[in-house]
Formats: C-alpha cells, sequence, structure tokens
C-alpha cells in the first residue's frame, strides 16, 4: 500500500512541521508495509492494516474485542473456579479411597485371624 495525503490546500499554506510529519509518516508506514511482507502471520496486526479502515470501525472492532475478552475472562474464571471444585472433590474422594482401602486390610486380617482361630 502506498502512503499519500491530501493536498487540497494551497503548497504555499502548508507549513513545514505538517510537512515533516507526512514524511515520517510515509517512511514508517513503508517500513511497517516491509515488515509485513518479511513476518507475516495470522495472529498478528500491523500499522499498515490499521490505515485501511476508518476510526469507527476500528472502534468497533476495539469494542468487539473487549466484549470477547470479557467473556474468555468470565469463562476463564469460571473454569478455574470449576478446576478449584474438582480438585477439591478429588482430594475428598482419594481420601475416602484410602480409609475404604485401610478398612478392607483390617477385614483381610480379621478374616485371617478367624480362619486361624476356626482351626
Amino acid at each position: 500500500m502506498i502512503a499519500a495525503w491530501d493536498d487540497s490546500d494551497s503548497s504555499e499554506s502548508e507549513d513545514e512541521e505538517e510537512q515533516a510529519t507526512n514524511l515520517c509518516f510515509m517512511a514508517n508506514e513503508d517500513q511497517a508495509q516491509e515488515e509485513a511482507t518479511e513476518y507475516k502471520s495470522s495472529d498478528e496486526v500491523y500499522y499498515s492494516d490499521l490505515l485501511e479502515y476508518s476510526k469507527n470501525q476500528l472502534a468497533q472492532a476495539l469494542i468487539k474485542y473487549i466484549r470477547c475478552e470479557q467473556d474468555y475472562s468470565s469463562k476463564i474464571k469460571s473454569l478455574k473456579k470449576t478446576i478449584s471444585n474438582l480438585s477439591s472433590e478429588k482430594e475428598c474422594l482419594e481420601r475416602s479411597n484410602n480409609a475404604t482401602h485401610t478398612i478392607i486390610e483390617t477385614l483381610r486380617k480379621i478374616k485371617s485371624n478367624v480362619k486361624i482361630l476356626k482351626k
């Protein structure tokens, strides 16, 4: 994408600072475009790509992103709570399982002692 700006005012009325700003802007965009072709990835957003959208479109995208982020944060919080509950339940079941094994071992010993007494 080639950067350009509208010269609707006469070049005489445009001050040097604005010209320098525009030149820097164009240089930055060229650099961003070079980087974009060098490191193309679907997860990355480049400055030059953002220039193609209006402020309204960018604002709507930001709002959509914030809502998604809030949804994901809510889901993450819910999943963390579920993990915590499952972890507590697992610990409880492990204690119960250990107690059951202890009872079974005790009953086996009692059974073995009963057999010895019957002889």
